[in-house]
């Protein structure tokens, strides 16, 4: 067996033959020759035409297809039964890239290390090696050793500053090449060689300008992102465009993505995938074991470039995902994670440093826009929230009366922040009574506010809602059926898909302490579900009704109270007069809060004597009322102990000037009245107060019986004026609750009603009996005020029975 090696230098060696032998060799270097030159002369062409048509791609099979063509020429050159090119990668590791005559699966596994075996001692040395016997040398191929091969010639594929690889032929025949042959091959290994380092360079270019153009394309899409997003956008309008440009990959590759934004500790979808599949985990907590919120509390942005990688998030193992490579990057602001976006690409794919700059870049971007989104959003919702605070402050505040209150209220909310809304107030005894109902509706409103409350659905759903809540306000459909949430039976559930309701918000109403009501809003299956931020709009919506709910309750309490006080001040019914009509009428005023000090009364002193009057104490409330009852009962003890009207009247006077003040003081009309059967006889003093009126045959005049105010002069004097009632005249006597009612709109020049319109009133009563002469007063004044009255209000007509009408006794 012969193991020789080549001749340092490309040229041929001669050796003395036989001239058959030397024809013989000649043939075959013309042969080598010829198909040395067709390989360089094809490696050029193509790489000309591959210059020339830079459009079309590149790939590894393309140059695998020159090198068999080329190395079939070697083959019938050289009579070998294989050729093969082993090229050695930037470790040095020969890798065997091409080969004719020799099955694939021989030579396709085929890696050898630099420096090893029959092909690394060529690398090595540098010069051609001839095998006689190939099981005389070390053979680091396993494949190769066992594939019948006998002997072989190896020459080293020299590049400009590097051997590119090797170049071998293969016989099943021992001792089939010589010298000559690895003379000939590296002949037509060195065209190769030059013309794969055309190729090389033109890779190089190739990769570089490829480089350049994928620089240059996403700086081109990251000054679109920065346009697009550079102008004021919603949430949804930023995620599309960042859709926009990320919908086709760098080379073509169709990629999805989707953008989460952090609200509180839950993260929500605001982006979809696009097509008929839904987008997993439309919404998510940060503390779930999945990429997402794991971006959100790193700050890091993750990067799987295989599906396996994506698997080993235990949640997404059970995920059909599209995505074989997932991006997941924080998007970062201001020094806080706004949410994150998510890129997927349909193949496995490894980002390189410059493609994860530019997602970074574009996250960046996204996420500016998204802050400033954030902002504008935020901006939005407070200006709307004032907004509706405003109103619903303006009509919880524009009356004491809490039914048109609450209602009013509703009104600003419908359909501002609901389709439906209502009010219930809890009552004395703890049931929830409603007192205000809305719908957007009209006719659907006209139905539920005229319709009768349901004691059993309406009250036990809302005791368990008030339960539920546990004095916080609640979304009471989040996450379940709202009919499921809150009905009660299977005939509430009816009544509820009625309604249509979806979505609701129920607000505990409660105030120092005690739980006043429920306000409820709703929304129907076609508007969009309460949020949070509409759960704390209500809450502040809840504590405004709560506190214009508790000062209305406690303005009802008071006004009770004043009530009844009032009532005790007067009495509870005016006795029969013989010969007489009296007639008396008491409004208090609108605010009616506290007691006024406006009071009549009528009582017998003796037989045939009566006593009728009124008065105005100054102030309200118990002070004024203790006042008035001193009065009242002052007069009451003095008359019945027999003094004369000057003397009873001067009593009061003294009695208040001991027990008040200066700042108090009372005006009254007393009178003394004895009716007889021509009439009534009458002692009137009028300390201070509204003169009466003497309505007599069709004619009014203020009677002129003037006195100082009572408690404000010790000593004072007070005369009576004695006069006769004619059967069918009468005494008219009001407060200055009459005279100083203020018109309803109170800028007109007459804004008082006057006792110019008083007398005129009591002329058009003349003749009527005293209950239609005080009625009529009353809706007079009542009218020209608007229903509104500024202070008390009393009435009294005292009239002579007609001539005819008998006398009761």
């Amino acid at each position: 067996m012969r193991l020789e090696e080549g001749p340092s230098g490309p040229g041929p060696t001669t050796s003395s033959t036989t001239p058959a032998s030397s024809s013989r060799e000649l043939d075959q270097l013309f042969l080598l020759q010829a198909a040395g030159l067709q390989t360089g002369e094809a490696m050029a062409e193509w790489w000309f035409r591959w210059r020339a048509e830079v459009q079309d791609t590149y790939t590894p099979e393309s140059l695998d297809d020159l090198l068999r063509d080329s190395l079939k020429g070697i083959a019938q050159a050289l009579d070998a039964d294989g050729v093969a090119v082993l090229l050695a990668d930037e470790s040095g590791e020969l890798v065997a890239r091409a080969a004719t005559g020799i099955q694939a699966e021989l030579w396709r596994p085929v890696q050898i290390a630099s420096g090893t075996g029959m092909a690394g001692r060529v690398v090595a040395d540098r010069r051609p090696l001839v095998v006689d016997d190939l099981s005389t040398i070390e053979v680091a191929s396993a494949t190769l050793r066992d594939s019948g091969i006998r002997s072989l010639v190896a020459v080293p594929i020299p590049g400009r500053d590097r051997l590119i690889g090797v170049l071998h032929a293969d016989s099943y025949q021992l001792a089939h090449f010589s010298k000559r042959h690895a003379t000939l091959l590296s002949l037509v290994a060195d065209r190769l060689g030059a013309a794969m380092e055309q190729v090389r360079l033109f890779e190089s270019e190739r990769a570089a300008r490829d480089q350049a153009e994928m620089v240059a394309d996403r700086m081109a899409r990251l000054q679109r992102v920065t346009a697009s997003l550079s102008r004021d956008l919603p949430a949804e309008a930023v995620a599309q465009a960042v859709q926009v440009e990320l919908a086709e990959d760098i080379d073509g590759e169709a990629v999805s993505h989707l953008i989460w934004l952090v609200e509180g500790d839950r993260m929500r979808l605001i982006s979809e995938p696009g097509g008929s599949q839904a987008a997993p985990f439309s919404e998510m907590s940060v503390d779930d074991p999945l990429p997402g919120p794991e971006v959100v509390r790193s700050g890091e942005a993750l990067w799987f470039e295989t599906a396996a990688d994506i698997d080993a998030f235990e949640a997404l193992d059970q995920v059909k995902l599209d995505a074989e490579a997932l991006a997941v990057l924080p998007l970062w602001v201001e020094g806080q994670v706004l949410g994150v976006l998510a890129v997927g690409y349909p193949r496995p794919r490894t980002f390189t440093p410059q493609e994860r700059l530019f997602l970074s870049l574009v996250a960046r971007q996204a996420a500016e826009s998204l802050h400033r989104a954030g902002v504008r959003q935020a901006r939005i919702r407070t200006a709307f929230a004032n907004a509706v605070l405003a109103d619903v402050s303006a009509a919880l505040g524009s009356s004491l009366d809490l039914p048109t209150t609450l209602r009013r209220a509703l009104e600003e909310l419908v359909p501002r922040m609901a389709d439906m809304a209502s009010c219930h107030v809890l009552d004395e005894l703890g049931v929830p009574r409603r007192l205000a109902i809305a719908h957007r509706d009209p006719d659907t409103d006209a139905d539920v506010t005229q319709a009768p409350e349901d004691p059993v659905h309406e009250a036990q759903s809302l005791l368990a809602t008030l339960e539920a809540a546990g004095g916080h306000p609640i979304l009471v459909a989040e996450g379940a059926d709202f009919t499921e949430a809150v009905a009660v039976d299977d005939e509430h559930v009816r009544q509820l898909q009625e309604l249509g309701i979806a979505s609701a918000i129920a607000v505990p109403l409660q105030a120092r302490g005690q739980q006043l009501g429920l306000l409820g809003l709703m929304r129907t299956a076609g508007s969009a579900p309460y949020t949070t931020e509409d759960l704390e709009l209500a809450a502040e919506i809840g504590g405004r009704a709560s506190t214009a709910i508790d000062n209305a309750l406690q303005h009802e309490r008071r006004v009770a109270v004043a009530r009844a006080l009032q009532a005790s001040l007067l009495p509870p019914e005016l006795s029969e007069v013989p010969g007489a009509e009296v007639a008396a009428v008491f409004h208090p005023s609108s605010a009616g809060v506290d007691v006024g000090g406006d009071f009549y009364d009528l009582f017998p002193v003796e037989a045939g004597r009566w006593v009728l009057m009124i008065g105005d104490v100054s102030g309200s409330g118990p002070a004024a009322a203790a006042l008035t009852a001193q009065v009242r009962h002052g007069a009451r003890v003095a008359a019945r102990a027999g003094l004369d009207p000057s003397s009873v009247v001067a009593a009061v006077n003294a009695t208040l000037d001991e027990t008040t003040g200066s700042e108090w003081f009372c005006t009254m009309v007393y009178v003394e009245l004895v009716p007889h059967d021509d009439g009534i006889d009458l002692q009137v003093i009028c300390a201070g107060h509204v003169a009466p009126l003497l309505v007599a045959g069709g004619e009014v005049e203020e009677l002129e019986c003037q006195a100082p105010l009572l408690g404000v002069l010790p000593g004072a004097q007070y005369a009576a004026r004695r006069l006769r009632l004619a059967p069918g005249h009468a005494l008219v006597m009001v407060t200055d609750g009459a005279t100083e009612a203020r018109a309803a709109d109170h800028h007109t020049s007459d804004s008082f009603f006057g006792e110019a319109r008083l007398q005129h009133v009591v002329a058009q009563s003349a003749g009527q009996d005293a209950q239609t002469i005080v009625d009529a007063v009353s809706a007079a004044v009542l009218s020209f005020a608007g229903g509104q009255l500024d202070d008390d209000l009393a009435l009294v007509a005292l009239r002579a029975a007609p001539a005819g009408q008998k006398r009761r006794q």
